[in-house]
């Protein structure tokens, strides 16, 4: 493994904290590419070539002039998986930093063996990224005679049955842009955490769109937990959460079917621009919305909202968005969108008197559902 110099450089700088001497990082060509003291940092250590070219156990220098480049320290290599990795040097007085060495040294190989393993793992997690993502888009992916074998590599069970989450999110609070990156980035971990909490579950990243492949196991309804997860992101971090899913697994041959039907799933909770979890077998207008062309969506569209200012038509389609999501209750869409029943009342009766039609009307909600979605496009 090449040691970078920002990881050589980290190392240096924690362990010089440590011991409060300077260190020194010398790679396998006797090069220093770290160094808590900088004005050294690519210059020629003899010493340390010396030690790597008769593989010496370590060396003691005693004088500043005793080898080119160096200064006196103790220097001893840096063996992981029955290599040398490099040096670390320890610059001062022999009395002060022998008995630092043996000290340095294994923690130095610990530090750069954690390094290896993460790197392997983040390796093999792109790997297993790659096979997943080849299998939801391609269905002719399990018909490979090489499938199964494969999958077992990035282990994957190719008999188990699966079933397939999708989940994207919209701020709705106004951060800065690193504290949106924070609270997204937690966002993310929450949910991994939470979903990918036993063997054999998985998760990846198409786009924007974070993917669950969740093996199945007899459990109570996954809808519950969902909503769950989705509310307790959306208190602690101001985040919209969209998840779609499909609560019937599915095997090997037909994941990319069902991943197909999720992402329909998925685009009818972003629709509602509130935090929504969407479920595949619940949905009945939403597969005509996913399909309808633009120019007849924004058609309908105007037929609806036509005779309201931008500003209102934004209001009616959260307000109603919300309403709808809540079954028509007038007192917990006001409680969702944190304003009282009076003013959510008034703002309906506005709705009824400049599109002619009422938006509680049996008749009218499914062309205001239309119409909320398709301008949400």
């Amino acid at each position: 493994m090449e040691i970078s110099r920002q990881f050589a450089m980290e190392m240096v700088k924690e362990l010089g904290v440590v011991i409060n001497q300077n260190i020194n990082f010398i790679d396998r060509n006797g090069i220093i590419i770290a160094s808590t003291d900088v004005n050294r940092i690519d210059s020629f250590h003899m010493g340390a070539k010396r030690i790597i070219d008769e593989g010496l156990p370590y060396l003691v220098i005693d004088s500043d002039d005793e080898y080119t480049g160096s200064k006196k320290g103790v220097n001893l290599p840096i063996i992981v998986d029955q290599q040398i990795q490099g040096i670390i040097g320890i610059t001062g007085e022999r009395s002060v930093v022998v008995k630092y060495g043996e000290i340095i040294k294994r923690f130095t190989e610990m530090y750069i063996r954690d390094n290896m393993m993460r790197k392997q793992q983040q390796q093999d997690e792109k790997i297993r990224s790659r096979f997943i993502e080849n299998w939801l888009m391609n269905d002719s992916a399990p018909h490979d005679p090489y499938f199964s074998e494969g999958a077992k590599e990035v282990g994957l069970n190719p008999d188990a049955q699966y079933r397939i989450i999708l989940v994207s999110f919209s701020q709705t609070s106004k951060q800065s842009m690193v504290d949106r990156q924070s609270s997204l980035d937690q966002a993310t971990q929450f949910l991994r955490t939470s979903l990918c909490n036993a063997p054999g579950n998985h998760t990846l990243r198409i786009g924007s769109v974070l993917v669950f492949l969740i093996e199945y196991r007899v459990e109570s309804e996954l809808k519950p937990r969902l909503q769950r997860i989705a509310r307790m992101i959306n208190q602690a971090y101001s985040i919209d959460v969209h998840i779609g899913f499909e609560n019937n697994p599915s095997t090997s041959m037909n994941l990319s079917e069902a991943y197909r039907r999720v992402q329909k799933a998925l685009m009818a909770s972003q629709a509602t621009h509130v935090t929504t979890v969407s479920e595949y077998d619940e949905l009945y207008l939403e597969l005509l919305i996913n399909d309808m062309n633009a120019s007849t969506s924004r058609e309908f569209v105007e037929k609806v909202f036509g005779k309201m200012s931008q500003e209102e038509r934004e209001v009616a389609v959260q307000w109603l968005s919300v309403l709808y999501l809540n079954d028509g209750s007038i007192q917990r869409t006001a409680n969702q969108l944190f304003i009282h029943k009076n003013t959510l009342q008034y703002k309906l009766r506005r709705i009824k008197e400049v599109t002619g039609m009422d938006p509680r009307s049996a008749r009218y909600i499914p062309i205001f559902t239309l119409a909320i979605a398709f301008s949400k496009r």
